[in-house]
C-alpha cells in the first residue's frame, strides 16, 4: 500500500489537475461573489419593505389630517353661508330703514309745506 501512494505522490503533476483545480477555485469564488450578491439584495429588500412600511403610516397619517382638513372646511362654508344669510337680512333691513325714512320725510314735508 505505501508503494501505491507512493507511486502517487511520485508522478509528475499533469495539465488537467491544474485546469481542474483552477476550475475548483473559480466555482468557490463565484460562489462567494453570488452569495455576497444575495446578501446584499435582501438587505436592500428588507430596507425597502422598512421604507414601504414608513411611507404607509405616512400616508395614513396624511389622510387623517386631510379628512380633519375637510371637516374644518365643511364647517367654514356652512359658517359662510349663515354669514351671507345674515348680511341678506341685514341689507333687506336697510332697505326697509331707507324706504320708511324716505316716506317719513316725504308726509313730514308735505305737512309742512301745505
Amino acid at each position: 500500500m505505501l508503494e501505491n501512494s507512493r507511486k502517487f505522490i511520485d508522478r509528475e503533476p499533469n495539465i488537467e489537475c491544474f485546469i481542474l483545480l483552477g476550475l475548483l477555485l473559480l466555482l468557490f469564488f463565484v460562489f462567494k461573489f453570488v452569495s455576497g450578491v444575495v446578501n446584499f439584495v435582501e438587505r436592500r429588500v428588507i430596507g425597502l419593505e422598512k421604507r414601504i412600511q414608513e411611507l404607509g403610516c405616512e400616508v395614513d397619517v396624511a389622510n387623517g389630517e386631510m379628512e380633519e382638513v375637510k371637516c374644518i372646511k365643511e364647517t367654514t362654508e356652512q359658517e359662510l353661508k349663515g354669514y351671507e344669510f345674515m348680511l341678506a337680512l341685514n341689507e333687506a333691513s336697510i332697505q326697509t330703514l331707507e324706504v320708511c325714512f324716505i316716506y317719513l320725510l316725504y308726509f313730514y314735508l308735505i305737512r309742512f309745506f301745505y
